[in-house]
């Protein structure tokens, strides 16, 4: 029997206790993962523009934002993965 892996939600982009983003509880981690590489991969080419253009404040933030989504999509995935790895025997 194939067990889906799950998200769970993940605040990112914060100010104080308030959160101005979340992830998706319930998405499935293969999908949120390749959204995170996506969205690497788009941090990627936005600093290739940075640097062929010279940085400023604007551009800087945009990568950092676009960091921080992929960093909340991995890290809602971590939790399922642990599990599904624990009740495989994968724990070390």
């Amino acid at each position: 029997m194939k067990t889906s892996l799950l998200t769970q939600a993940h605040d990112f982009a914060t100010a104080g206790e308030s959160a101005f983003c979340s992830t998706l509880a319930g998405a499935p981690c293969s999908e949120a993962i390749n959204y995170a590489s996506a969205i690497l991969q788009s941090a990627t080419k936005v600093c290739d523009l940075l640097i062929d253009a010279g940085q400023s404040a604007s551009g800087v933030h945009a990568v950092r934002i676009l960091v921080e989504q992929a960093k909340a999509l991995v890290d809602s995935t971590m939790l399922a993965v642990e599990l599904a790895e624990t009740r495989a025997g994968g724990e070390q």
